[in-house]
């Protein structure tokens, strides 16, 4: 979608320029909202875009206006989240202005205050400042609540945010119970396909618990989720999801049989963005899967297929790619090939420690996985790789 909207954003942005002054407001939208878009995409580019929207709104609108908080707050959202490593001193700099001049104001907007401190929640979430986040997430679904509704898009998915911040800071028991209760709610708003998210993240606390059986279930219902929604427009898919809908419920049925559709969902990825990454989704369910029932042959092939996916869209080594990277590397050092697995692990943690810095969740996860390499290599072990969430 953004290859598209892009040079319609970039031909409005020159013309608003020749205009002059009499376009500026214009100018400042379409400033933020395509640096807005290449945050989300993780694409280079937002900050200049973002700097110039807030330095035009302090120059059009004086010392404080709503227009001067939205500016704000998207300049902080692209100090932490692209740029690389994330600048997160001066995210919390312009978000805390930000907040503060909304209070200030007086006309009230909880739309803009939810969404506001949403943002802030997050931020402090992928610091590791965990007490500080749930008490954001707390103010901003309580503001969103007010603007539009516990049942609206905004509230649902800082509800999401709120859970998975939960699943971060060690809270299992209480991170469940918010799947649990978000699963509905995100059906009606989300549609059936966001479902998936929460099938996942219950594989992943299953995994944690070392239930592995159920963990197999979990990601089984996460994948045939994926699965259907690409089927509707790739009648290809349409035999692999009737063989995962008959899997048994313990979700332990042989993964080895899904390897031979790998290629197929490989060559339907249909060009758009977010489809390229659904597909490598579904794959990375799938090494998940194989990783939990210890079927290492089969995690590498999905694994693989996933990185490869995520390529199509990505420039080289750019660090989206190194989670992945990072659990292939744990399961071939399960294998016995140590030597590969260990470069994928040290080059992935290396990258995610440069591009996201050391408190980002990736960050982590690949250190741990890492470490449990280490020690296993210490004590003359080979150990298992870790499961997403062990």
């Amino acid at each position: 979608m953004g290859a598209q909207s892009e040079p319609h954003w970039r031909a409005a942005i020159d013309a608003y320029r020749r205009t002059g002054e009499g376009s500026t407001d214009r100018l400042i939208s379409c400033l933020a909202r395509l640096g807005a878009m290449y945050c989300f995409e993780d694409r280079d580019g937002a900050l200049p875009l973002q700097e110039e929207a807030l330095d035009l709104s302090r120059k059009l609108y004086g010392d404080e206006h709503a227009e001067i908080v939205d500016a704000l707050h998207g300049l902080g959202f692209g100090y932490y989240r692209s740029a690389s490593p994330p600048r997160y001193d001066e995210a919390e700099r312009c978000l805390r202005e930000a907040v503060a001049m909304a209070q200030r104001l007086t006309e009230r907007d909880d739309r803009a205050m939810g969404r506001l401190l949403h943002t802030y929640a997050a931020m402090l979430s992928r610091q590791g400042r965990h007490e500080e986040s749930q008490a954001m997430y707390e103010r901003a679904m309580s503001a969103l609540g007010r603007a539009h509704g516990r049942g609206s898009r905004s509230y649902v998915l800082c509800h999401l945010d709120y859970a998975e911040a939960l699943l971060r800071a060690g809270l299992r028991e209480e991170a469940a119970l918010e799947f649990d209760i978000l699963e509905e709610p995100i059906r009606e708003v989300l549609g059936e396909q966001a479902t998936a998210a929460i099938w996942s993240r219950r594989g992943t606390l299953a995994s944690g618990r070392g239930e592995h059986a159920d963990a197999a279930a979990c990601y089984a219902e996460a994948l045939a989720i994926y699965l259907r929604s690409l089927a509707v427009r790739n009648p290809a898919l349409r035999p692999l999801c009737l063989q995962v809908d008959r899997w048994p419920e313990d979700g332990m049925a042989e993964v080895a049989e899904l390897a031979e559709h790998v290629q197929v969902l490989r060559q339907i990825a249909p060009r758009e963005h977010n489809d390229i990454h659904l597909v490598s989704s579904v794959l990375t369910e799938l090494g998940d899967l194989a990783a939990a029932r210890r079927d290492w042959q089969s995690a590498e092939t999905f694994l693989r297929e996933a990185l490869h996916g995520e390529a199509v869209s990505r420039s080289r080594g750019h660090w989206r790619l190194a989670p992945i990277e990072s659990r292939l590397g744990a399961v071939l050092v399960a294998a016995g090939r140590h030597a590969e697995g260990e470069q994928f692990l040290r080059d992935s943690y290396a990258r995610l420690s440069e591009t996201r810095g050391s408190t980002a969740p990736e960050t982590i996860e690949a250190h741990r996985r890492l470490a449990m390499m280490e020690s296993a290599t210490d004590a003359g072990l080979l150990q298992s790789p870790p499961v997403e969430g062990d």
